[in-house]
């Protein structure tokens, strides 16, 4: 079976956990004050629907993956912001709609800043001329809005561990960026989950790709001087 195949098997895993976690919720099966709360309070949470949304990733391309220096960027979760800002009512957003949404800027060529700053990692720091030939995963497959709830993707991270680890392992990479910045829980939590890993890649830490600080200082990355 091929890595994309057994991707789509184990999203397919996650969804249905995914959706049977909010019924629980909602059944009262689950702590009331868990971290599945603040999508129902929160002013931009609140439009995601928690049961269907989901934001597959891994493998940009097979064959240049194959060919490549096997990098894997982690990130906090999709942003969809402008996905939010386009419905007025409560629970209907599904986030990303199940696109590989990286996949598609890359592929395509679409201008975006992430696009723009992983590009320039990829090549200055690894020397990996094409961003198709990397893998991108997000830890929250939920999607989240602008800001990040911290207390929503260390609830998250803890809940789908066992799911995170085998996607990494799945696509075994040799190397893995976490990009999500600095003294955050679920990137301690994250630090754990991958010294588990049979494949033993090595880490390396970096601000989120949107952190707006000068490039020499983020190229440096997180205590990996």
């Amino acid at each position: 079976m091929s890595k994309t195949e057994q991707l789509d098997n184990l999203f397919d895993e996650w969804r249905r956990k995914q959706a049977d976690e909010w019924q629980q919720w909602n059944e009262g099966k689950k702590d009331k004050s868990s971290y599945l709360k603040r999508y129902m309070e929160h002013e931009n949470l609140k439009k995601i629907n928690p049961a269907k949304s989901f934001t597959p990733d891994g493998i940009i391309d097979k064959e240049a993956w194959n060919n490549g220096k096997k990098i894997l960027f982690i990130l906090k979760e999709a942003n969809g912001q402008w996905m939010l800002d386009e419905n007025l009512e409560d629970n209907t957003v599904e986030i990303d709609n199940g696109e590989f949404w990286f996949r598609k800027i890359v592929i395509d060529n679409i201008n975006h800043n992430i696009k723009r700053k992983l590009t320039k990692l990829s090549f200055e720091k690894f020397g990996e001329s094409e961003l198709k030939a990397v893998a991108y995963m997000n830890i929250n497959k939920r999607g989240g809005a602008k800001s990040e709830l911290k207390s929503v993707l260390n609830e998250y991270i803890n809940e789908y561990k066992e799911y995170i680890k085998r996607e990494i392992e799945i696509i075994a990479p040799e190397k893995i960026c976490i990009c999500c910045g600095k003294n955050k829980a679920y990137v301690s939590t994250l630090e754990e989950i991958i010294q588990e890993l049979e494949c033993k890649p090595k880490v390396e830490k970096y601000y989120h790709p949107a952190a707006r600080i000068k490039w020499e200082k983020y190229k440096e990355g997180i205590d990996n001087i």
